[in-house]
């Protein structure tokens, strides 16, 4: 009994000042490539990966207007933001010859800072899964999965055009998709989304019509993003024959997409909000198990027990962002977690 009031002592103070050190960070950036011949040390080559390295991290969490506003941070800001860096072996086997590969750790609270003092709002879409349907329309002739460029290469180009922690999926193909788009051609925008994407209604798809026309391409968009329903209309000039056109409309609509993606996810650090968990207890490790969890999430600032015995432990999270975004990490690391009785409960898979 005293071995297990000496344990229960010590799983608390952990807690208590735990959160601070981050396994998977959205703030570290990995495989930044200096090409060889731009640098003559050391020190060069840092300077180097310190500013691709920020760019590369502000493209990809930060709107566009507000990523435009960090370019002309000075390397000496930057530097102070770094909490260290790693020289690492290229994995590219075409590029190892010309490039040095640098992995960068950017400080969480000096980021915080530094996107506060400059009234920056940052988005986290890490681990983002959206599954997709793009459908193309050419001369009033409809084209789903056969002869359709967008559903043939959509996935092709994932390494040439970069959507940054985005990972795109199609539905199966099925006859009776066809059938129901052919029964809506007319009027595919009406298309109900649960006759396309029926696995689960809450994940985020997005039904894509690319209208090409030889002047103008005219692209509508439906679908779900973090549980809100979405409907975008788009407009895109063509200028050169059709081959070249529908790769810069395959370019312009990926980087749409992450746009709507970073909108829907905007993580305000202005504004903390609190989370009472109520953790199931099936062993004492399963309280070790869910800090590390907890010190793995970016959005969480700290988390402290307040009350704890050999059953539960209940747990006051301080953490960023939406609970909807809280939960989807959550999950994803193996916790099962649902509001009941009105209180959050949460037990180890």
């Amino acid at each position: 009994m005293k071995y297990f009031k000496i344990i229960t002592v010590i799983l608390i103070i952990l807690f208590k000042t735990g959160n601070n050190l981050y396994a998977e960070s959205i703030f570290t950036v990995n495989n930044i490539e200096v090409n060889k011949d731009s640098f003559k040390n050391k020190e060069e080559l840092i300077n180097i990966a310190f500013k691709k390295g920020f760019e590369k991290l502000n493209s990809k969490i930060l709107l566009e207007k507000d990523f435009t506003q960090t370019k002309n941070t000075s390397l000496r800001v930057i530097k102070n933001l770094v909490s260290h860096y790693q020289i690492v072996k290229n994995n590219n086997e075409e590029n190892a010859q010309n490039f040095e590969s640098v992995n960068l750790y950017f400080k969480r609270d000096k980021m915080y800072n530094f996107y506060s003092k400059n009234n920056i709002k940052y988005s986290d879409v890490s681990g983002k899964i959206i599954k997709i349907l793009p459908v193309l329309i050419v001369e009033d002739e409809t084209f789903i999965y056969d002869k359709n460029f967008f559903y043939d290469n959509w996935l092709i180009t994932e390494k040439q055009i970069k959507t940054k922690n985005i990972e795109y999926i199609f539905p199966l193909e099925n006859l009776e998709t066809i059938e129901i788009l052919k029964k809506n051609q007319n009027n595919l925008e009406a298309v109900n989304l649960t006759d396309i994407f029926d696995d689960d209604e809450e994940k985020d798809n997005l039904f894509i019509i690319i209208d090409y026309e030889k002047q103008k391409t005219k692209i509508f968009l439906k679908g779900i993003i973090s549980s809100k329903q979405i409907v975008r209309n788009l407009q895109f000039e063509n200028k050169t024959d059709k081959k070249t056109e529908y790769t810069k409309i395959l370019k312009f609509l990926k980087k749409e997409i992450l746009e709507l993606v970073k909108s829907q996810n905007i993580i305000d650090i202005g504004a903390p909000a609190f989370l009472n968990i109520n953790l199931t207890l099936n062993n004492q490790k399963d309280l070790f198990s869910f800090q590390n969890i907890l010190n793995e999430i970016d959005l969480i600032e700290n988390f402290n027990v307040k009350e704890f015995n050999n059953r539960f432990a209940y747990i006051n999270i301080k953490y960023y962002g939406k609970i909807n975004k809280i939960k989807e990490k959550l999950i994803i690391k193996g916790i099962d977690i649902n509001f009941k009785n009105n209180q959050w409960n949460a037990r180890l898979k």
